[in-house]
């Protein structure tokens, strides 16, 4: 059931020097749909999965998913816009100081919440994969 695999995450996650509280949403907030403005104005670009919210640092994830790769997937993609704000990127930076301090985001937040890891080894072991060719 999709709504285990949200439910087993844990309840914060910390990023840099803040603890990111996950929220695991019954129903969608908000618009329910990412809304890109663009210079025709807003456009629609798909369902809303998660959310991370910059000033309570706070991460909402969505309970009903269709694939626990979507869960996965979903909650990397919020503790990455965390990591950005945590580690003040800007889109002007360049390319090799983006992938470094991304790197380090990413190593702080596996070596400071082993629960997490966990929680993404065991779904991992849950995911179906193909085997590639030979």
């Amino acid at each position: 059931m999709a709504t285990e695999w949200v439910d087993t995450l844990p309840n914060s996650i910390r990023v840099g020097t803040h603890d990111c509280r996950i929220q695991k949403m019954n129903k969608p907030w908000g618009t329910n749909q990412w809304v890109v403005i663009t210079k025709t104005g807003p456009k629609k670009v798909g369902l809303r999965y998660g959310d991370y919210e910059v000033h309570t640092h706070v991460i909402r994830i969505r309970r009903h998913m269709q694939s626990r790769a979507l869960v996965i997937d979903t909650i990397i993609h919020e503790l990455t816009h965390a990591i950005w704000e945590c580690f003040l990127l800007k889109s002007s930076d360049k390319e090799e100081r983006l992938v470094h301090l991304m790197a380090t985001g990413w190593t702080q937040v596996i070596l400071d919440n082993p629960d997490f890891c966990d929680w993404l080894t065991n779904m991992r072991r849950r995911v179906r994969r193909r085997k590639l060719p030979r």
